[in-house]
């Protein structure tokens, strides 16, 4: 294993459960220490995603799946110091790399639009979301003043669909 990384999903489109939209990343050696003996055990070799769910009966890490690719999620551990596709660059140019396993627990990131927003209009809880959904510090999947193009192309991709007579055929048969 050349690097890893925990986070929890803290909420989700739909509510009742789908992909996250609101995550954090943890320190879990646990949920580490068993992905890990798992990976090694089908000699895998590349990116994946492997998924948990903690038990509430007894706490302990359940495997859910195992994903051969990277995750919708990405930008959060890459926001919590790990760059995944960097690593796997480096990794593919040199030949091998330094373990990567250090990274900051307890930063946030989302998918605010539409996950997020998404999960807000739908929760009849919204006023109480724990953290609260107008905290405008977390991290965004997408959207960053620094870099503006991934936004722009999310709205053009949203403007071709609306205006695109083509496009709008497919959709509506």
């Amino acid at each position: 294993m050349r690097a890893s990384f925990v986070y929890k999903r803290l909420r989700s489109h739909p509510v009742s459960g789908g992909p996250s939209t609101l995550r954090e990343s943890v320190k879990r050696e646990d949920v580490r220490e068993i992905a890990g003996l798992f990976m090694k055990s089908l000699r895998w070799t590349g990116v994946a995603h492997v998924e948990f769910k903690i038990d509430p009966r007894d706490r302990k890490p359940k495997l859910l799946e195992v994903n051969p690719r990277f995750w919708g999620s990405l930008q959060l551990a890459v926001e919590s110091g790990i760059d995944f596709p960097f690593l796997l660059f480096r990794l593919a140019m040199e030949g091998d790399i330094e373990p990567v396993m250090d990274y900051n627990a307890g930063v946030r990131c989302r998918w605010l639009i539409p996950g997020d927003l998404l999960h807000f209009i739908k929760n009849p809880e919204r006023l109480r979301l724990k953290p609260n959904f107008f905290d405008f510090n977390t991290k965004d999947d997408i959207i960053s003043l620094s870099d503006p193009m991934p936004v722009i192309g999310r709205l053009s991709s949203v403007l071709m669909f609306l205006y695109d007579k083509e496009m709008k055929h497919l959709l509506h048969g």
